[in-house]
């Protein structure tokens, strides 16, 4: 418990982290095609997006590499955002061996890495897939929720940050809307462990299977 944060929403976890730990000029990697919301977040921050090239597996290494070597000490790519399992709008599940070498950049590079991970229960293939917040819980902010496959209405999201960073990402959650509402925190806090959690994500899995 002493390592997670509770947030209002996935929205709300990758806002704090935004502003907690990236500053006004400061460069963020994404891959090209991307959660549109981030781009909206970065805009009102001031904050730059740098796309980076991505293929069937996801974001590319040598062009996540490419664009860190250009830079320079007052233009440097502070951090990249990636949602490895399940990423939106493409679906695309990063394998293993994509995630490893992106995570060796990222501390060849000292980026931090913002993972956004609440679409991963959605699809049971990327179940069996470490999170880059396992390879590298020394650099990464890692965001669950359970809006996307819950229920929209269950604005709850999950924020574990390396340990250096808990005290100062605290404290935007306490100044941006002072506490997740007590009672929808206990609601998710029961469905995930009486089972209620697992059965619906289960008949929204088949449902979605029957769509396609």
């Amino acid at each position: 418990p002493e390592e997670l944060l509770i947030c209002a929403g996935s929205q709300h976890a990758l806002l704090t982290v935004l502003t907690s730990l990236c500053s006004p000029g400061d460069r963020i990697a994404a891959e090209n095609l991307s959660y549109p919301l981030l781009r909206q977040l970065a805009r009102r921050l001031r904050i730059q997006i740098v796309p980076i090239r991505t293929d069937a597996g996801g974001m590319s290494p040598e062009a996540l590499d490419n664009a860190c070597r250009g830079n320079t000490p007052g233009n440097r790519i502070r951090a990249v955002y990636l949602m490895p399992s399940c990423r939106n709008p493409t679906l695309t599940c990063m394998n293993l061996e994509r995630r490893k070498p992106l995570v060796e950049l990222c501390r060849r590079h000292d980026l931090l890495i913002l993972e956004d991970d609440v679409f991963a229960l959605a699809q049971k293939s990327s179940l069996s897939l470490p999170p880059l917040a396992s390879l590298a819980p020394e650099r990464t902010c890692f965001i669950a929720a359970t809006s996307e496959v819950l229920g929209g209405g269950l604005r709850v999201a999950y924020l574990c940050p390396p340990q250096y960073h808990l005290e100062k990402l605290e404290q935007t959650i306490s100044y941006t809307i002072s506490m997740v509402p007590p009672l929808m925190a206990e609601l998710a806090s029961r469905w995930i462990l009486d089972g209620t959690a697992w059965r619906v994500l289960e008949a929204k899995r088949n449902e979605a299977a029957i769509r396609n």
